[in-house]
């Protein structure tokens, strides 16, 4: 006995085995078809009966849908590989329903006729559910009580807005960075709305605002806003948490006996994302040769014309870029496309002829900047590391005698103050000792008390989790560290020689403390050194110092992971996946950014 025929055409035909045809059961139409076969006889009744077609054709994908999936292990892996081309790989979802796709299917050995019609769209819907489930359920045994540092970001894509939320972390000796949530918003963006949405997301992981450490954000209002508010809900937590007596009964734990008025009064630290601060800078300082970007936006417009376009083409030349008038770095890109097509315009165009030289000495003078730009697009920064890439900038335009690299320092000196008032960003610079020379006294003596702050947080999260922190004790030794000899270290050097140094004499509040100021007492490291690296190894000899350092070193100093995610969202949301729902596209990215971020 053959087996049964699924398909709702063949109760439409009946089929007459002397003659080897089907004969249409339609009132009114009685026509012939050769053979059996399903696809002749649906075009049958594609073109002579068209709405029956459309009923048959939607019943057919309701029967297939309903298949469940098949307990064999071929299909599960065929499953899972159906599954990653849709997260992963960014194909739409109907790809499983293609007849060329079920074709292939067929072609895999050991994989039955039911295992075909178990892939399909329902099912890989219900596994990218399940596998985004599982995503969550491991990142949350990760962040199960840490102070975490956040990373948040909104736009448009497709008409449609979108929240991004990453979280950064140090384990192991090295930064890892998790996607949490690519939600759709629908409502305004505001403070309120953010904050609500951004503790919804931290909510599945069992992240609580209280361990919240930073949030890197662009300098937008309603960001700002977002912060302050998370704080409050962050104060308002601890305020309602049992007071942590550190030390009693337990060795295990570090006595501080620390004036603790104002531990909690600051709960979240709102980060500025060195990424655009670079942006500012740079932007300010082209205000003045404004006039001259216009200029060459000019030409730039007529290379665009369709007979010089045409032209250009003919010689194999590149095609003339426009700037983006917001950013700097795209008018860099404009003038070193209109540098390679200089011999093509003197040809063909009559142009000022000093031109040619001011595009030279810009782009020469902004080539430190595009190489810090680039430099901050690397995922695993922290803040030593951007600090040095600034500092190194900045020593580059020092050995420029123009005015135009004055000015740029000048602005560069702007944004970096407002960096050196964050107190997250000082405890940073003071636990990376290639660069915490940099600090004055005051500015030291502020880390100082903020990393005091960061222990009584860590102390109370791990005895909340009852584990406990080490006992800072009194044999430990400060290692030699050697100390590479290079103009760009000779340059720091000499551009914070006058901050004074802590006297570790002084008499301290508590052995903590005194502990922070002995390490301000060590050697510089090179600026090439590895500060993870660096604190892998501290991690015997100063135990209470490394779990500092793994909190503050892992915040971001940039949001730009949180960008990459709406570049890669328009591949998942493109013209062929429009009607996907939140939630899926939820599910799909948060897939396929962990699986990114994973290699």
């Amino acid at each position: 006995m053959g087996r049964k025929r699924a398909n709702r055409i063949y109760s439409m035909f009946h089929y007459e085995e002397e003659i080897k045809k089907s004969k249409c059961l339609m009132e009114g139409c009685n026509m012939f078809i050769k053979g059996n076969h399903a696809g002749n006889l649906l075009r049958h009744f594609n073109a002579q009966h068209e709405l029956k077609y459309d009923e048959i054709v939607k019943l057919n994908n309701e029967d297939k849908e309903n298949v469940p999936p098949s307990g064999s292990e071929n299909a599960a892996t065929v499953m899972q590989y159906c599954t990653e081309l849709i997260t992963v790989h960014g194909r739409p979802l109907s790809i499983v329903e293609d007849e060329a796709f079920e074709k292939i299917l067929r072609l895999i050995p050991g994989l039955t006729q039911r295992d075909v019609n178990s892939i399909n769209v329902k099912n890989v819907k219900e596994n990218i559910k399940q596998q985004s489930h599982d995503v969550r359920f491991e990142i949350t045994k990760q962040l199960n009580n840490k102070l975490v540092a956040l990373k948040v970001d909104v736009a448009s894509v497709k008409l449609r807005r979108f929240l991004g939320l990453n979280v950064q972390y140090i384990s192991d000796g090295q930064i890892h960075l998790k996607n949490l949530s690519v939600l759709e918003l629908h409502d305004r963006n505001t403070a309120q709305y953010l904050k609500e949405n951004v503790v919804l997301i931290l909510s599945r992981y069992g992240i609580t605002p209280n361990q919240i450490f930073t949030i890197t954000t662009d300098n937008g209002a309603n960001m700002i806003r977002m912060v302050n508010e998370l704080n409050d809900s962050a104060i308002q937590d601890s305020e309602n948490e049992v007071e942590v007596t550190v030390g009693d009964e337990s060795d295990d734990i570090v006595e501080l006996q620390v004036q603790d008025e104002d531990s909690d009064m600051r709960k979240i630290i709102g980060i500025r994302c060195a990424a655009h601060c670079l942006q500012l800078a740079v932007k300010d300082a082209c205000k003045d040769i404004e006039d001259f970007f216009e200029k060459c936006r000019k030409i730039v417009r007529k290379l665009r014309t369709p007979n010089m376009s045409l032209k250009l083409k003919e010689k194999n030349l590149p095609q003339a870029v426009l700037d983006t008038q917001t950013r700097w770095d795209s008018t860099a890109d404009m003038l070193e496309n209109l540098q390679k097509l200089k011999p093509f315009c003197m040809e063909n165009m009559t142009m000022e002829e000093n031109i040619w030289g001011q595009i030279d000495g810009y782009l020469d003078i902004l080539l430190p900047c595009r190489i810090l730009s680039k430099r901050l697009q690397t995922e695993q920064l922290t803040c030593g590391d951007f600090y040095l890439a600034w500092m190194r900038c900045h020593h580059q335009l020092s050995l420029v005698d123009d005015a135009f690299a004055r000015q740029l320092e000048s602005c560069m000196d702007e944004r970096q103050a407002v960096l050196f008032v964050n107190e997250h960003f000082l405890a940073a610079i003071y636990l990376d000792p290639r660069v915490n020379f940099a600090l004055n006294t005051n500015q030291a003596t502020e880390a100082r008390k903020f990393l005091t702050d960061i222990y009584m947080r860590i102390v109370k999260l791990k005895q909340h989790q009852g584990q406990s922190q080490p006992v800072p004790g009194t044999s430990e030794t400060s290692e030699a560290d050697t100390r590479a000899s290079d103009s760009f270290e000779d340059y720091l050097r000499h551009q914070f020689a006058g901050n004074e140094r802590i006297n570790v004499q002084f008499t301290l509040e508590n052995e903590l403390i005194y502990k922070l100021v002995s390490f301000l007492q060590e050697p510089a490291l090179p600026p090439n050194s590895n500060i993870l690296e660096y604190w892998s190894l501290k991690k015997v000899s100063h135990p209470y110092l490394y779990n500092m350092a793994m909190v503050v070193l892992a915040t971001p100093p940039t949001s730009v992971s949180v960008e990459r995610l709406f570049s890669s969202l328009k591949f998942v949301l493109n013209n062929l996946r429009m009607r996907l729902n939140d939630s899926i596209i939820e599910d799909i990215m948060l897939i396929r950014n962990n699986n990114l971020y994973s290699k």
